[in-house]
């Protein structure tokens, strides 16, 4: 019962804390003039990241390498297959020049440096310090990157209705929206992993659908009320900031603070990530161009599903 409860309180502050961040940001770009796509890659992306990063870094000092790959790597498919195919279901999505010729190319390179990265014989399959180094610097050159389009594309911010808050309130806003979230999706994970474990369920299982679910679910709130706001620019760059976020930062963060042993198991489940960032950037050629449908939204959920039964049926 107990676990029930965090459940509950953990889903209504993951919803409440989503539209408080939404719209710190918002006040916040339009104050200064930046675009939106800069607010979800960067200070949303991380923010709806901290639960991964919170579970990833106790999984390193416990030396719990599984969950810490299989949290990650969960949530990046999660993130593309879950959370963009209920968006796009919920409503077509747009993509953005930006997005179609920057975010999800970075995107994909990321995922492709992960799986060399973590496959390098020469250090045995483990991700080394000097690793986790070179995989933040990447990060800083991501974050270097959308700092450049801002002071490019000043002009080009949305003359939309936003909320046009006090710089201090905007600020609180964005920190109790991150906290909520942050809370939130812990409370989540706690109560199911607890609930999965007390029916016996594997640790890898676990890690790659309870947990990456549980800690995704920052990201799906808040690109949720996003596209409920008819923010797209924030729910397509929320999931792509924070895939990003989640391989280069918090990944690198956590080798440094203790090399990765990675186990090649986990090398199939990448492969699905990448032709799914892959198909995910098609869909911007292809069909109706520019837009991910309610078709493709579809497809996403279904493969989404047929993945979740094969890594039960595989791993039980």
């Amino acid at each position: 019962m107990t676990q029930l409860i965090l459940m509950i309180l953990g889903f209504v502050l993951l919803i409440k804390g989503s539209n408080v961040l939404i719209d710190g940001a918002c006040s916040i770009a339009k104050k200064f003039h930046i675009p939106e796509i800069i607010i979800g890659v960067t200070i949303i992306a991380i923010g709806t990241s901290l639960p991964e990063l919170i579970i990833s870094i106790q999984a390193t000092y416990n030396n719990s390498d599984t969950i810490l790959i299989g949290n990650i790597v969960g949530s990046n498919i999660a993130n593309l297959l879950l959370i963009l195919g209920t968006c796009a279901l919920i409503k077509p999505l747009k993509y953005t020049t930006k997005a179609k010729y920057l975010e999800i190319p970075i995107c994909i390179i990321s995922t492709i440096i992960l799986i060399i990265t973590s496959n390098t014989i020469i250090s045995n399959r483990v991700i080394t310090k000097e690793e986790g180094i070179f995989l933040i610097a990447n990060f800083l050159v991501f974050i270097l990157i959308n700092l450049v389009f801002l002071i490019k594309n000043k002009e080009k911010q949305s003359n939309e209705e936003i909320r046009n808050d006090n710089i201090f309130v905007s600020v609180a806003l964005i920190l109790i929206g991150i906290l909520s979230v942050k809370i939130g999706g812990d409370f989540v994970v706690t109560g199911t992993s607890s609930i999965a474990r007390s029916f016996g369920i594997s640790e890898k299982i676990i890690s790659m659908t309870i947990v990456a679910i549980g800690s995704s679910l920052p990201e799906l709130a808040t690109s949720i009320n996003a596209i409920r706001k008819n923010r797209n620019n924030i729910a397509i760059g929320t999931i792509i900031g924070s895939n990003i976020v989640n391989i280069l930062l918090i990944l690198g963060i956590c080798s440094v603070i203790n090399p990765i042993y990675f186990s090649v198991s986990y090398n199939k489940d990448i492969m699905l990530l990448i032709m799914t960032e892959i198909l995910f950037l098609s869909y911007a050629f292809i069909g109706e161009k520019n837009t991910m449908t309610r078709q493709n939204g579809i497809s996403f959920l279904i493969m989404y599903l047929i993945y979740l039964i094969s890594i039960a049926s595989i791993n039980r």
